[in-house]
């Protein structure tokens, strides 16, 4: 369990409530996203953060970085707000992530790699990686993936299908759309020259991605 993940179970213990329970004050239909970020399977986006530390009663600094009280909100919630907005990342070769980004844990920013300034909806443990090669150009239009662009590899270890990932199939790395058909999963390229993969052996999932920027 994650750091995160233990405080949101430790305020919905402490209130009686179930996973369940805590989804639908939140607003979501299952239960199967606070089950998710309680094991530490993903990592919240700043939205959620926002959801269920309402739905809590915490502030929002305390869940996400165990800054102060969790009841306490006056002096903190400023404080993480110039945290979220002055952020960065490595950015690195697609061959250098971690088999598991690990979603507590951010990169130090003096160990030489390049960076680049995080969107405020990046969670915790976010990397860049620079795209390269054509595999994930879409000839139909978005989502697309061009060579030099930056893709924000956003830490987990499951995806669901049509979601873009950054995984390790038998300890070789790549970047492609996940979709699960028949008990089968497969890893698809967006550009339609490259053949739909079928995974066969150890599929490793890094992080997805929701998100990319170019150079204009």
């Amino acid at each position: 369990m994650s750091d995160i993940g233990h405080r949101i179970s430790q305020l919905r213990r402490d209130l009686g409530w179930s996973q369940a329970e805590l989804a639908q004050r939140c607003g979501w239909d299952s239960q199967s996203r606070i089950s998710g970020y309680e094991r530490g399977d993903r990592a919240p986006r700043e939205r959620d953060w926002e959801i269920i530390a309402e739905a809590l009663g915490c502030n929002k600094a305390w869940l996400v970085l165990g800054i102060g009280d969790p009841h306490t909100a006056n002096g903190v919630r400023e404080e993480q707000a110039t945290y979220f907005h002055s952020r960065s990342a490595p950015v690195l070769a697609l061959e250098d992530l971690p088999l598991r980004l690990q979603a507590d844990n951010a990169y130090i920013t003096d160990d030489g790699r390049a960076m680049r300034p995080l969107p405020a909806s990046a969670p915790l443990g976010a990397v860049w990686v620079k795209i390269t090669g054509d595999t994930m150009i879409n000839p139909a239009g978005a989502p697309s993936l061009t060579p030099g662009a930056w893709a924000l590899v956003e830490p987990c270890t499951h995806a669901i299908t049509g979601e873009i990932v950054a995984a390790s199939v038998n300890g070789s790395p790549t970047i492609r759309m996940i979709v699960e058909d028949a008990g089968q999963t497969y890893l698809k390229a967006l550009n339609p020259t490259y053949p739909v993969i079928p995974v066969e052996g150890q599929l490793d999932i890094l992080g997805v991605i929701h998100h990319a920027e170019i150079a204009l």
